[in-house]
C-alpha cells in the first residue's frame, strides 16, 4: 500500500540534462563558442574610442629645482 501512494515528481529538462551529460556540454560548447566568434565578428563603430582628457599646468619658478616646484606649488593648486 505504501508504493501506492508515493508520487514521483520530475522536472522533464532537468532529467533529460542529468542522463546527457555529454550532450549538454557538447551544446554549451557550441553556445560559447558561437558567442565567442559573434563577439570577435563585432563592427568597432559599436565600441567607442574612449578619451581621457588630459590638463596641463605650469609653474615657473625660477631658480627652484623641478621637484620643488611639484611638490610645493603645482601639487596644491
Amino acid at each position: 500500500m505504501e508504493n501506492a501512494f508515493k508520487t514521483i515528481r520530475e522536472f522533464k529538462p532537468t532529467t533529460a540534462a542529468l542522463k546527457n551529460k555529454t550532450t549538454v556540454f557538447i551544446l554549451i560548447l557550441i553556445l560559447i563558442s558561437g558567442g565567442l566568434i559573434s563577439y570577435k565578428s563585432l563592427a568597432k563603430a559599436l565600441f567607442p574610442e574612449i578619451v581621457m582628457p588630459t590638463i596641463l599646468v605650469r609653474t615657473p619658478y625660477p631658480g627652484n629645482s623641478p621637484l620643488d616646484i611639484e611638490n610645493l606649488i603645482t601639487r596644491p593648486l
